[in-house]
């Protein structure tokens, strides 16, 4: 429902702000593009439907590309994959200590 909604308001209204953060600025004609790009990436990866892919993160553009991207492509988002991501750094960096 999400994708089907967002290409909708980019045939409307392309040039219209989507995301606004402190990097930047993507329209809505951006944003579906962009995730587009990664969603047939994705697919010819065999993303599908109940395959999870992580998105390990930072809050930013390319994070909210990247969730598109993959529900665009019929996969799920693994909400989880930041913190895990962020948790192994840490344990990698004690360990080189």
């Amino acid at each position: 429902m999400i994708p089907q909604l967002v290409a909708a308001r980019a045939a409307e209204a392309p040039d219209a702000p989507a995301v606004i953060s402190d990097s930047g600025v993507l329209t809505y004609g951006e944003l579906d593009r962009r995730a587009n790009r990664l969603a047939h990436h994705l697919q010819a990866l065999r993303v599908g439907p109940a395959t999870l892919v992580a998105l390990a993160l930072e809050r930013s553009l390319g994070l909210v590309v990247g969730a598109l991207g993959v529900l665009k492509s019929g996969g799920a988002g693994d909400r989880g994959a930041n913190r895990r991501a962020t948790a192994a750094r840490a344990l990698a960096r004690d360990r080189a200590r």
